[in-house]
């Protein structure tokens, strides 16, 4: 059915979302650990 399938989408489209976040994030970390590096 179509409310099944929107379902299923949308738990995808949350799980990317995670994802997408958390990979950003830690990109932003690492950058942010090296700024301190180079202030220390």
């Amino acid at each position: 059915t179509r409310f099944a399938s929107l379902i299923v989408m949308v738990k995808r489209m949350k799980r990317v979302k995670s994802a997408l976040i958390s990979m950003v994030t830690d990109d932003y970390w690492n950058l942010y650990c090296a700024d301190d590096d180079d202030k220390a």
